[in-house]
């Protein structure tokens, strides 16, 4: 999946114009009320997006994380872990948007900052049929928790 990233003096503006347009309609609310919540002082908010076409429609899958967003489990923290994944709700929307409300659905795998690290941490997918077959890689292997399939209707 593409990393696009918005306000970040860290990790500075990532992904795409395409992608940034198109994750700020989809995220509209969840952006506006980060940054309402940082008083003018942006705190950064991260986004990862994929699509696929689907008997002539354009499905997107999007997933966002913000200091203010309660959509994602923080990683864990400690001397001793080494997962670097939080842990989200992803949303699919039909695109473009139609009256159909977007599908949220939680427990997907999500890094943010992978940009900066060569891609060694990533979100993949694969169209299989009406299936999209998601795993997260990160420290370069696998991580079986993370592998899902959602099933398109």
């Amino acid at each position: 999946m593409r990393e696009v990233v918005f306000d970040s003096a860290a990790y500075g503006t990532r992904g795409n114009a395409a992608d940034r347009k198109l994750m700020e309609q989809l995220w509209a609310k969840e952006l506006a009320q980060q940054r309402s919540a940082t008083q003018g002082k942006p705190l950064p908010a991260f986004t990862l997006v994929g699509e696929v076409k689907v008997a002539g429609r354009q499905l997107v899958f999007s997933m966002f994380n913000a200091s203010s967003s309660p959509r994602c489990e923080d990683a864990p923290n400690g001397a001793n872990e080494s997962d670097v994944f939080t842990v989200c709700q992803m949303r699919v929307t039909a695109w473009p948007v139609s009256a159909a409300r977007p599908a949220e659905l939680p427990g997907y795998c999500m890094f943010f900052g992978s940009a900066a690290d060569d891609g060694r941490n990533r979100i993949e997918y694969q169209l299989v049929g009406t299936q999209i077959h998601f795993r997260a890689i990160q420290y370069g292997q696998i991580v079986e928790a993370c592998n899902k399939t959602l099933r398109l209707q």
